[in-house]
């Protein structure tokens, strides 16, 4: 293991905070050193709250890291406040298992910042060591010609002209040829080995050794039952709402809901999904979404989704049933199966095709995904993202409500109700720089909301290809500026 700065035994500490409570104005976090594990993990979220209920029944679910603690010359400024945990203890374990020498070797490498933008190529300079070559004991140019015509015999000078060489300027053209700086560590140059990428950023790629978030992975049983319980009461009373038929079939309340309950737990979910379809509801309202949650929760399969009693039927009356049907859905349950495994990936031409698909009369918020990708964007105002060389990409977003717009809204009002008065359904956090709502209206006249200055037009994020579409229906798009306490603007944008 080498030596950290301040004589410390870890590189880095990590103030893990609980967003619910810090945004109730209640700084509740534990410090975390790296490397840890997830046994030490679970413990500091489980004392810092998470999973615990807030005073209206919803469980704090949000964390966020507010400090650091840096051991590692030049790593502080590149970790940001939403940091994968399981990138944090890649990184530390890995520093960890380094001897002196190479862990100079990595110091030196960041000190060059060729390949330290974001945690992840940080995470892959570890392993690519071997394109750096540190000199601890040259420090300057003069240094450098010495070594080279003394110790390498570069060249053979005569000891009575040894007086005469400028070994300054020759150390000089040697760095200039082989693309050699000093740094703390000494002289480094690059050895000309090419750089790979064995971290792709993808959390599968983590080895299972260094993850800690583990104990998220798996819901516990009475979470998952009481999460079906809610699911299975909301289902029946919407069906009883919008459907006659199905409450005259289920006159009984409680064993309707018993019977929506068991299938949840059973993962017999794909009929209920129908259901939900056949009534008009999209995955952009609250009961289709919940579902997709529970099911990521739950590690629900969908060629495992069958009713026993429906196969039973089929091998005992083959013609009469839908065995072929059933079949032939399995096989394309493996073939979908198989292209995800594959690394499919959701283009923009797809986020727009969602846009375009969510009904007129509604507006949508939509947030950055977790992960290093949009740390750089991540509470960053428009300004700031292009200063910095980049770009709202769409593939980087994800929808997290989507709900009716009214002649009563206006900025102001969205902007209050999703900071300070959340629907119940909201699972996104509090609307805030960064975060784009896409309002669709109807009619040639928008909403009366398109004034001031605290949102900004953020183009082509809805459009495929940046291309704009014919002029009616128009849609507005808001982006939050920061230094604004209430947005209050909007612009149209014809497409």
């Amino acid at each position: 293991m080498p030596y950290y700065d301040h004589d410390k035994d870890y590189p880095f500490a990590a103030f893990i905070t609980n967003l619910g409570k810090y945004n109730e104005g209640e700084l509740v976090g534990e410090w975390v050193k790296f490397p840890t594990t997830a046994k030490e993990l679970k413990e500091v979220f489980k004392q810092i709250g998470i999973g615990q209920k807030d005073d209206f029944g919803q469980p704090y679910e949000e964390w966020f890291i507010t400090d650091y603690d840096c051991y590692v010359d030049g790593l502080y400024s590149k970790l940001g406040e939403y940091e994968n945990l399981d990138e944090l203890n890649y990184l530390a374990s890995k520093l960890d298992e380094m001897s002196e020498s190479e862990y100079a070797q990595f110091q030196a490498g960041m000190e060059m910042g060729d390949h330290c933008g974001s945690l992840q190529e940080i995470i892959n300079l570890t392993e690519n060591l071997d394109c750096y070559e540190v000199y601890p004991d040259i420090h300057d140019y003069d240094d450098l010609g010495r070594y080279y015509i003394e110790e390498l015999d570069v060249m053979q000078v005569p000891e009575h002209l040894q007086n005469y060489i400028d070994y300054e300027a020759y150390g000089r053209d040697v760095a200039l040829e082989e693309n050699g700086t000093f740094t703390d560590q000494g002289y480094v140059r690059d050895t000309g080995d090419s750089f790979h990428e064995y971290y792709d950023g993808e959390r599968g790629s983590i080895p299972d050794e260094y993850r800690v978030m583990t104990f998220q992975d798996d819901l516990p049983e009475e979470e998952k039952s009481e999460w079906a319980m809610d699911i299975a009461f909301d289902m029946d009373e919407f069906f009883r709402q919008n459907d006659p038929q199905y409450a005259a079939e289920h006159p009984e309340e409680q064993a309707a809901k018993e019977e929506i309950y068991e299938n949840l737990m059973a993962g017999r979910i794909s009929a209920l999904d129908e259901k939900l379809a056949a009534l008009g509801q999209t995955q952009e309202d609250y009961l289709p979404s919940e579902i997709e949650k529970f099911k990521d929760a739950t590690g629900y399969e969908e060629f495992l989704d069958f009713d026993p009693v429906e196969i039973k039927a089929a091998l005992e009356n083959p013609d009469k049933s839908r065995i072929d049907e059933m079949l032939a859905f399995a096989e394309k349950a493996e073939r979908e199966y198989m292209a995800e495994a594959a690394g499919y990936v959701q283009t923009p031409a797809d986020i727009a095709e969602q846009v375009q698909t969510v009904p007129r009369d509604t507006f949508s918020i939509y947030q950055l995904k977790p992960g290093a990708a949009t740390r750089d964007c991540r509470f960053e105002p428009l300004d700031a993202i292009r200063n910095n060389g980049l770009s709202v990409k769409p593939e980087n977003y994800e929808l997290v409500y989507t709900a009716p717009l009214t002649e009563q809204d206006s900025l102001e009002s969205i902007y209050t109700r999703f900071n300070i008065d959340h629907p119940a359904d909201f699972k996104g956090h509090s609307l805030s720089v960064s975060d784009i709502v896409v309002c669709i209206t109807t009619g040639r006249t928008p909403p009366t909301i398109a004034t001031a200055s605290a949102f900004l037009r953020c183009r082509n994020f809805c459009s495929r290809n940046g291309r704009r579409r014919s002029r009616s229906p128009r849609r507005t798009r808001w982006r939050h500026r920061s230094g604004s306490a209430r947005p209050e603007a909007a612009f149209v944008w014809p497409i």
